[in-house]
């Protein structure tokens, strides 16, 4: 039976039921923020793949010389598909994440890449994120995401089961550089933005 998971904007997102791996991801810039997210996940098979699929709009892109940019464009949208195990470990098959919208110079696919790993911190927890490691492989922004991209999905700790059906919404999303700021920067890049973000989604 699928259960809906009710979460509120604005902390971040954990699990438990699984053999839990953070990626201890730090966030650079360029940044862009994701907010009206939603995302589904149907248990399959334990060895999987099973599916996991997330969906939101971009609202804000954070340059490399921390200018705060609206994403805008009907149409502009964040989609991530990866297949995971039981264990909540990522499947063999991978998955793909792309994000379309304008930021100034007409609208156009920004960034689309591979996901190379998941990670994520068992129990719920206010600091507990679920966290995407990618390559970009496309986009008119694809040359600012290097040497990675980190995609940190942030929302109040819950209990999920990589063994059962789930979904969530109503959380926010990073998609940023990695290894590019400087130690202790990560964070005031994600809240600073991520505030902006959801004050300008929110008029």
């Amino acid at each position: 039976m699928k259960r809906i998971i009710p979460i509120t904007v604005g902390v971040v997102l954990g699990a438990i039921g699984a053999s839990a791996t953070p990626l201890n991801l730090t966030l650079g810039l360029p940044d862009i923020q994701i907010a009206a997210v939603s995302a589904s996940y149907s248990f399959v098979d334990p060895a999987g793949p099973n599916p996991l699929s997330v969906t939101g709009t971009p609202v804000l892109y954070i340059d490399p010389m921390f200018n705060f940019i609206p994403v805008t464009g009907m149409g502009a949208s964040f989609v991530l598909n990866a297949s995971l195990t039981g264990t909540g470990a990522l499947h063999a098959s991978g998955g793909t994440f792309s994000i379309s919208g304008d930021v100034g110079a007409g609208f156009t696919t920004l960034l689309s890449g591979i996901v190379t790993a998941f990670g994520f911190v068992d129990g719920p927890s206010p600091s507990a994120p679920f966290e995407f490691r990618g390559t970009a492989t496309g986009g008119s922004l694809q040359s600012l995401f290097v040497p990675q991209v980190g995609i940190v999905i942030a929302g109040p700790g819950f209990a999920a089961h990589f063994g059962d059906d789930f979904s969530f919404s109503g959380v926010t999303i990073d998609v940023a550089s990695t290894g590019v700021s400087e130690p202790g920067t990560a964070f005031l890049v994600l809240a600073a933005g991520s505030l902006v973000a959801l004050r300008r989604f929110a008029r």
